[in-house]
């Protein structure tokens, strides 16, 4: 094991101090009780409260699976319009802890700030997914929210940070 935990073992060693704290307060008695009463789990990712912090260790693990499955990409995303900036914080934890299981990764996160196009590039991004969604013509019969040069403009400023890019569309 290296010197420097994973992240998976933090999880491991924070649920660990969790039940500590936990058995500090509460009887024992009824901690066993309460475990014989409780609900079956209801699985990694669904327990976890929906915070965007509460989710990174999730997210991970959801990728540690997906690697075991034989998947060497994992794409992560999200229904903004663009990111919040105190939301960037969790977001590149989730690429640094992609990469570090020696995946590649990919984000779609709506329109990024040059501030965002940095983190995600320094935290080691791969990919940036932008779905162009329809012609030019017809853009504003189908999206509302942004142009359809917001979405180039995105996409042309991940790609002269370093980052390949990958976008989908309707035909």
């Amino acid at each position: 094991m290296s010197a420097t935990p994973t992240f998976l073992q933090k999880i491991l060693t924070r649920k660990k101090e969790e039940v500590s704290e936990r058995s500090l307060h509460t009887p024992v008695s009824v901690l066993e009780k309460q475990a014989t009463t409780a609900s079956p789990p209801r699985g990694f990712t669904q327990a976890m409260v929906n915070s965007l912090a509460h989710k990174q260790p999730a997210v991970i693990a959801e990728a540690k699976k997906a690697k075991e499955a034989g998947a060497t990409r994992y794409c992560m995303g999200a229904a903004w319009r663009s990111p919040k900036q105190r939301d960037m914080e969790s977001v590149v934890a989730m690429v640094e802890g992609v990469k570090a299981l020696g995946m590649e990764t990919c984000m779609t996160l709506g329109m990024l700030s040059d501030d965002d196009i940095a983190k995600l590039s320094h935290a080691g991004l791969d990919y940036y997914n932008h779905n162009v969604d329809t012609s030019e013509a017809y853009y504003s019969k189908v999206i509302t929210t942004r142009t359809y040069a917001d979405r180039l403009d995105t996409l042309a400023r991940v790609r002269e940070a370093g980052m390949k890019v990958c976008s989908g569309g309707i035909v």
